[in-house]
């Protein structure tokens, strides 16, 4: 990703399903990006799942042809070898 480029995302809270912590996606008619984080998770975990989402969009996940199951295993395999 070109360091220069500015990007545009639109975050916000709602709930959700006790098992999303949040989502990102690209809305190609606005040409931003949009987060929303689970508005019923502690502010730890809002946080945490905040800076997932970022990653996603830094990493340029949503052009890379890649399925979400394999960027996310992709993510959290990244994860755990920072954590090791």
């Amino acid at each position: 990703m070109s360091r220069d480029r500015t990007i545009k995302i639109n975050m916000t809270y709602k709930e959700m399903p006790e098992t999303v912590n949040a989502i990102t996606g690209y809305d190609e008619k606005r040409g931003q990006y949009f987060t929303i984080i689970n508005e019923s998770k502690d502010a730890k975990t809002q946080e945490a799942a905040f800076l997932h989402e970022m990653k996603h969009i830094y990493r340029e996940d949503f052009t890379s042809g890649k399925t979400a199951a394999e960027i996310e295993l992709e993510a959290h395999r990244i994860r755990e070898g920072a954590d090791a």
